[in-house]
């Protein structure tokens, strides 16, 4: 119902706003920006919601469907800018019965923030990222060959809003941990670690 229903209204009003856009007066430049970034916005939306949706799906499916989830997302991202992508993962049919319907949301939402990330600050050409699971913790790092991160006592291009806060704090809510590693002029490395415990929904709270 969430997809079907808002998920048509939203891409409805993109279309809208596109049609709406093409009849304004092409000297009116403010209000073009304007109905062009509703439209985006919109779309954005849509986006978003299939992720929502896929996320909170009842039964858990291992790491399968969170590895097509995470090669799509970042393959539509960073194909565009010819930045390369390689996801590393463990061979497909390697089920995950630990991983929370929780976890697996907070897993995907900190790797989309990563690429986000490198698309719009790492001036890179291409990114490694590897899922895997080591022990009784799952491991995602997400590696880019771009300028990095300034050095300390300078403004941080990641520290505006709440991205890198963000995904710490989501490491955190499941026990885990958030790692940034980074030299100037030799690109970053995010590292996500998470706990498998016991239980399906170990991690789940209604």
């Amino acid at each position: 119902d969430l997809h079907d229903d808002i998920g048509a209204s939203l891409s409805h009003i993109a279309v809208l706003s596109e049609v709406a856009r093409a009849s304004v007066n092409g000297d009116d430049r403010r209000a073009q920006e304007s109905l062009q970034r509703v439209a985006v916005l919109a779309r954005e939306l849509v986006d978003s919601l299939g992720d929502v949706v896929w996320s909170i799906r009842v039964v858990p499916d291992g790491l399968d469907s969170l590895v097509g989830r995470m090669r799509e997302f970042a393959l539509d991202l960073l194909a565009g800018q010819q930045i390369d992508f390689e996801l590393r993962s463990p061979p497909a049919g390697q089920s995950v019965q630990h991983l929370s319907l929780q976890a697996r949301r907070h897993l995907f939402l900190m790797f989309k923030e990563s690429i986000h990330n490198v698309s719009r600050h790492s001036g890179c050409t291409a990114v490694k990222a590897e899922l895997k699971v080591v022990e009784r913790e799952i491991l995602l790092t997400v590696e880019d060959n771009g300028r990095g991160l300034k050095p300390m006592g300078e403004p941080a291009r990641w520290s505006g809003g709440n991205g890198i806060p963000g995904m710490r704090r989501r490491a955190e809510t499941l026990g885990g941990s958030f790692q940034i590693v980074s030299t100037p002029g030799e690109g970053c490395t995010v590292s996500m670690r998470l706990p498998l415990r016991r239980g399906p929904f170990a991690h789940y709270r209604a």
